[in-house]
């Protein structure tokens, strides 16, 4: 991997799962060290799948191919960090957060040291050990919860930390916590962040990049592709959440997401673009990369 401060290089990532659907159809993209990079796109665009493959967590029915290349992690314990959108499903229920956390720390931390490992991730995340080591899972409002499991993330010292809508279930007060949390890992470590909300990526990421049908159609910083979006998707995804900010009535996306089950000619969002030419229904666009940065035949035009 060139650069020394490259943490993650994939390149045309494909996933496939076991009923045929093509999840994921050739990403590309790269983390840094100390950098926020955001994935926006609705359910079933491929996020997650995306997320699943970078932790090396994908079913093992699942065919992936393309590359995903990791930093060497010297002097860290671990290469990659997931955080999870439904953080109760992490923790045993009968099991205390501390013994739970200790299990796993005996894996990255030095022979006796997980106890120690375990309190100072606790108390990097304001969950002093003395009051939630022992506690139980169940006596955790949703935002401790998270919290527990970003300490969990943090005993391992991950190079990458992989958060898969990590405050979906959160109020905005217990949102604001966890990310503020997730940012303040950033000068040890690159941060995937995964999301629907376009506001949430415009506050915490530095580059976002904007999935849909299972490709990237956009991508530059979050500034750019925000504010400024130049893919007709990006444009109508800024255009629904506009619409509800200011009262009025929320604006939809006419037509249906390409099925992934399905062989694609074109391009995935010629059905629903209200810019269309002739070409975009022949024609797949050149796809995001690091000469492009909007697979759409119309971008220019």
């Amino acid at each position: 991997m060139a650069g020394a401060d490259l943490l993650v290089d994939v390149r045309d990532l494909r996933v496939e799962y076991a009923n045929g659907s093509r999840a994921v159809r050739g990403v590309r993209f790269q983390i840094r060290a100390g950098e926020v990079v955001g994935l926006l796109g609705e359910s079933g665009c491929g996020k997650t799948s995306v997320a699943l493959a970078v932790a090396g967590l994908l079913p093992r029915a699942a065919r992936r191919s393309g590359t995903v290349a990791l930093a060497g992690n010297a002097g860290r314990r671990a290469a990659v960090g997931f955080l999870f959108q439904e953080a109760a499903r992490v923790f045993h229920p009968f099991l205390s957060l501390g013994r739970q956390m200790r299990e796993a720390a005996r894996v990255a931390a030095p022979e006796g040291g997980a106890g120690r490992a375990v309190e100072a991730a606790l108390e990097a995340v304001g969950l002093p050990a003395r009051e939630f080591a022992g506690a139980f899972p169940h006596q955790l409002s949703g935002g401790q919860l998270q919290r527990a499991q970003l300490a969990q993330v943090l005993v391992g010292e991950p190079a990458v930390i992989v958060a898969d809508e990590p405050t979906a279930a959160l109020d905005r007060a217990a949102e604001d916590q966890v990310l503020d949390l997730i940012e303040g890992t950033r000068g040890k470590a690159g941060v995937l962040l995964i999301s629907h909300e376009p506001e949430m990526l415009r506050r915490r990421a530095g580059r976002v990049m904007v999935m849909y049908g299972g490709k990237v159609v956009e991508r530059g910083t979050a500034e750019q592709v925000l504010d400024a979006p130049r893919h007709p998707y990006t444009q109508a995804l800024m255009a629904c959440g506009k619409a509800g900010k200011t009262g009025g009535r929320i604006a939809e996306i006419p037509g249906q997401p390409p099925d992934p089950r399905e062989e694609e000619r074109g391009c995935s969002f010629a059905t629903r673009c209200a810019k269309r030419m002739a070409v975009c229904e022949e024609r797949e666009p050149a796809a995001v990369d690091e000469a492009n940065e909007v697979s759409c035949w119309a971008h220019g035009e």
